[in-house]
């Protein structure tokens, strides 16, 4: 789910939440927060979170070997 909030600088900022994956990103107009919002959400539902659930997938095998 994505909220959007109007910073003191003006700018907008997105916030999207969706499978345990969180990501935010300011933008000058409210639109195109609007659009990120809607692609991330989507990137996340399809199984591409941009590579951070691989590295931490890697990270803890990682320890099980070495602790």
């Amino acid at each position: 789910m994505a909220t959007f909030k109007k910073l003191e600088t003006g700018r907008w900022q997105a916030q999207v939440a969706r499978q345990g994956v969180r990501k935010a990103k300011s933008f000058k107009t409210k639109r195109e927060a609007q659009d990120w919002a809607n692609r991330q959400e989507f990137l996340i539902t399809e199984g591409e979170t941009g590579g951070s659930s691989q590295l931490l997938r890697e990270l803890f095998s990682r320890y099980a070997r070495e602790v």
